[in-house]
Parts: C-alpha cells; structure tokens; sequence
C-alpha cells in the first residue's frame, strides 16, 4: 500500500499503479455498488446517442471502425476502449483526440474523492473516471467497448441505444462460463428494452434469442438482416436499404468487423455517405492487428490471444506468400488457453522463440513451450533478448510473427520505436 495517497499533483502513472493496488482479484465485485455510485453522482447518464460493444474478439476494431465512420460523417464522437497498447491515455479519445495526462489525473481525483471507502477495480475506478470526462464535452455519439463478458462489466451501468455483439467463443471462462451458452447469457446482458442489436456471430446460442425475446430487443444479424459477400478482389455488404460493392480488403480488420459497423450506421437512422464508407475501408490502420512493421524480413505483430483469434489469425497469415521460415515470438497470460491457441500453427513454424511475461498474470516461456514439440523453441524471460535474437536468425526472405498478449506487443511497439498516439 503507499505511503501517502496520490492527490491532483501526482503524475498519472503514480494514479495507475495506486489503483491497481486497492482493486480486488475478483472482477465483480463491485457492479452493484458502482451502479449505485453512479447514480447517485449522475455519471451513468450520458447526453448522446450510446453504443455499446462486446464479444470475444473484435470488439476493438468494431469499436474504432465505428469511430472512424461517424467522424468522417461530421459527427461528434467519444470512444472508450480498453486495454490500450502503450499508455493510458490511449483509452479515451474526444473527436479524435487523446486527452492530457492532466485531464486524466483530474478525473481520477474525482472518482477516488466520491468512491469514499468503496474498493473499485482498476477497470471500475478508471471507467468511471472515463465516464465523467465524456460527461465534460457534447457529443453526438459515445462508443463504449464492453471490458469483459457485458451482464456485470462497469460500462453496462449505462443504458445503450444500440449494442453490437461481435462473436461468442470460449475465453474467460473461469468467469463468463465455461461454454457458449453460458458466455452468451453474459454478452446479451448489453440488451436494452425496444432497442437493437447488431450480432455479428452466425452460429447464434439459444440464449441470445432467449434473452432478445425477454426483453423486447431487437436483433439485427449476420446473414439473415445483413450480410457480406467476398469475391477475389472485392468484398461487398448487403442488407435491405441495398448493396455497398467493390469494398476493398484490409489486413488490419476483418470483413466482418467492417459490415458489423456498416450495419450499425445503417441502423442509426443518420446521413451517410457510401464513399467515405469505402475510404475508410481502404485507409483503416489499427496498432497491433496484423500491423507488419518490416519486409525483409517480413516482421508481423498481433494481439491475438485466444483460439478463436488465432483460426482467424492463422488464415490472414495463409493468405502472405511465405518464401522463407516463419519465427514465431509468443507471450501469453496465464489464464489463456494456451494449448488451443498456438495449435494452428505448430506444423508451420519452424522455430518458436517463447518469451515470459513479467506481470501477475503472466505466463512463463516453459508454460507455453510444454505443448510444442522438442528442439523447436528457446525460452526467453526477457522480451528484448528474444527480439533481438530472432531477428538475428531470421534472414531477408523469412516471416517473423510476433503475437499474443497486450503486453508483449506493446513491448515490441517499444523496443522498434513506434509512434501509435
């Protein structure tokens, strides 16, 4: 615990690291307080149209998609997502723009003034925080990336005008349950009464049905209400205002989170302009999804972290002409499943380059190198010395593919100098 209290003259990073030390381990334990605590300070009403997003993956660059479509519409837009890749402020941007240190210290103040004796976790303590700094601007729309599961998350203190549920597969599951039924239950606890969501997942749980009919809300799904085709050199969205064609590819986002966003503008009732729906398409860049950062050798950073990510992972990576070897650089959480989310990639690898993570959650280099075959891997505590010496081995015509946890890509982002803000 610290010896004195951060106050309005602390930096941030003195903010942060007190936040983390007064959370609990469990991630909810506090939804009921914290809704209560926001009413009473009224920080659960936001004056602007709210969409809301959960799902296993993809709920970042739906969310940031979405961003880029309404400000490019002329709209006023905030967005929150969490975790972010380098610093905290990356988590909140105002029409466009990420907010001072200052700012944040000032919203954090605040929020540690009203919670009195109530202990927050660090997602609860900083979402509120959040909240109350979107409170300070007029905006036409707020997005707000669901943190974990939805039913309990600290942002389901808000009501939405419009939910999106990206997919549903297994992660979490010591607490979202451990099949897809049960997470579903938590994910459609973003439903609001009367008001739509956009389900991105084709192979829907009984569940979300279950829960849509209970409440009244109304489900706007992948290929039954909309839907996308793919032809060699296009894609295109299709739903019943029409067909947006000749839509090009984008290796930093998925066809489907584009036609999710889509969707979900299409079903604002706003002005939109199909142009600049296409540019938006064509110029998307994302940190750490699929970002390659050089070609020779072709070097490859991902935050994928869970099975269902690295299918879609393994499948972006099949589409490169791989001349030379592939070197893969993995660092995982411990609460991951592991096994399942290397296996895609376990007969073409040619060399894994297993690094440990040092946070609480981490995982170490043997737990990940126990499920790879022998005299395939080294191990690795320091992340910068396994860096470096990959991109030793790896010669011009080889592919380095450095993927996993938040933490790790981050770090890379740090050692090569990268400029994501």
């Amino acid at each position: 615990m610290y010896k004195s209290k951060p106050n309005i003259n602390s930096s941030l990073n003195y903010w942060l690291n007190y936040i983390t030390s007064i959370q609990k381990d469990c991630f909810y334990s506090n939804f009921g307080l914290i809704y209560k605590l926001s009413i009473k300070y009224n920080l659960n009403k936001l004056d602007a149209t709210i969409i809301v997003v959960s799902g296993t993956n993809a709920k970042g660059s739906t969310c940031n998609i979405l961003e880029k479509l309404l400000s490019s519409f002329g709209y006023k837009v905030g967005l929150y997502t969490s975790p972010h890749l380098i610093k905290y402020t990356e988590r909140l941007k105002i029409n466009g723009c990420y907010l001072s240190d200052i700012k944040h210290i000032h919203a954090l103040t605040y929020i540690n003034y009203i919670r009195k004796n109530i202990r927050l976790t660090y997602f609860e303590f900083s979402t509120l925080s959040i909240l109350y700094l979107l409170k300070q601007y007029k905006l036409d729309f707020i997005i707000l990336e669901v943190g974990l599961g939805g039913r309990l998350d600290a942002t389901n203190i808000i009501d939405s005008d419009i939910s999106i549920i990206t997919n549903i597969d297994l992660d979490h599951t010591k607490l979202l349950g451990s099949n897809r039924e049960s997470i579903s239950l938590e994910k459609a606890g973003i439903f609001r009464n009367f008001k739509k969501s956009i389900i991105g997942e084709t192979n829907i749980p009984k569940n979300i049905y279950k829960i849509a009919q209970y409440k009244n809300t109304i489900l706007i799904r992948n290929k039954h209400e909309w839907l996308y085709n793919n032809t060699k050199h296009f894609w295109s969205y299709h739903d019943i205002q029409g067909s947006i064609s000749n839509l090009p590819y984008n290796v930093n986002a998925s066809c489907k989170s584009f036609s999710i966003a889509i969707s979900t503008i299409r079903n604002l009732n706003i002005i939109y302009n199909i142009n600049k729906i296409k540019k938006i398409v064509k110029d998307f860049h994302f940190p750490g999804r699929f970002n390659i950062i050089s070609k020779n050798p072709k070097i490859i950073l991902d935050v994928t972290h869970n099975p269902n990510g690295s299918n879609y992972l393994f499948k972006k990576l099949s589409y490169l002409s791989i001349k030379g070897k592939l070197y893969i650089l993995i660092g995982m959480l411990k609460d991951k499943n592991i096994e399942k989310t290397i296996f895609p990639f376990i007969s073409i690898t040619d060399i894994w380059y297993c690094v440990s993570l040092n946070t609480i959650r981490g995982s170490k280099a043997y737990q990940i190198a126990k499920y790879l075959n022998k005299n395939t891997y080294y191990m690795f505590d320091d992340i910068k010395k396994a860096y470096n010496s990959v991109c030793k081995k790896a010669k011009k015509k080889d592919t380095i593919l450095v993927f996993g946890s938040f933490f790790l890509i981050s770090e890379i982002i740090k050692i090569n100098n990268i400029n994501i803000l």
